[in-house]
């Protein structure tokens, strides 16, 4: 038998495998729309879902953290960056509570768009959380220290943070969580002078808001 009908009877075969394999694949997943006004407005949570003494007032914020200081890795430092850059100048409808009995204040964001967005948002505080973790700035006036903070799984990604020390408010603990789930991300924060560790019910706001978000897009059917 010949190089050449050897070499036919491997290719052959192969070829027409490969062939059946490409004509019988699923095509590629559509993209997910968007969410439009109504299914944002559907997917904040509510006065009360987040209990009893809270105001509440919608606004359009941008999710910029405000963290200015130098942190003393570069791998931080560029995380932050990278946070600031998806995010500033691009304000996303927020709805925040306050009770002022408490100084409590809780605010719930939803954002949607393509994945490359979400993304670069839900990517960015995730390096926040992997490379700041434990750090505080070089400055002598600025000793605002992030910690990562362990959270369920409440989409297709969670990642979640907290910032103490702030010098705007020293006495102040704020939680961010982001919960990205198909073309959204919502984006729950917590800030509060208690003195006790309020990390649970951080986490149970984040999963009314994962619920509500997983809701609306349930009812697309």
């Amino acid at each position: 038998m010949s190089r050449f009908m050897i070499k036919r009877l491997i290719l052959g075969p192969v070829v027409a495998a490969l062939t059946a394999i490409c004509l019988t694949a699923p095509a590629a997943a559509a993209p997910i729309p968007p969410l439009n006004t109504a299914e944002i407005k559907a997917a904040l949570l509510s006065t009360s879902q987040i209990g009893a003494g809270y105001e509440a007032k919608k606004a359009r914020y941008s999710l910029v953290i405000p963290l200015k200081a130098t942190y003393p890795t570069a791998a931080c430092n560029k995380a932050l960056k990278a946070y600031d850059k998806a995010v500033r100048g691009r304000p996303v409808t927020t709805i925040t509570f306050r009770n002022e009995e408490t100084v409590t204040a809780v605010s719930h964001a939803v954002v949607t768009g393509t994945p490359t967005f979400l993304n670069s948002i839900a990517n960015g505080a995730k390096a926040i959380g992997r490379y700041c973790h434990g750090l505080r700035p070089k400055s002598a006036t600025d000793r605002t220290k992030i910690v990562r903070k362990a959270v369920p799984n409440l989409g297709q990604t969670t990642s979640a943070f907290r910032f103490t020390e702030h010098p705007d408010s020293t006495a102040a603990t704020f939680d961010v969580v982001f919960i990205r789930y198909r073309s959204a991300l919502a984006v729950v924060q917590r800030v509060s002078i208690q003195t006790e560790d309020e990390w649970p019910q951080t986490v149970a706001i984040a999963k009314k808001a994962a619920a509500k978000l997983k809701a609306v897009y349930a009812k697309r059917g």
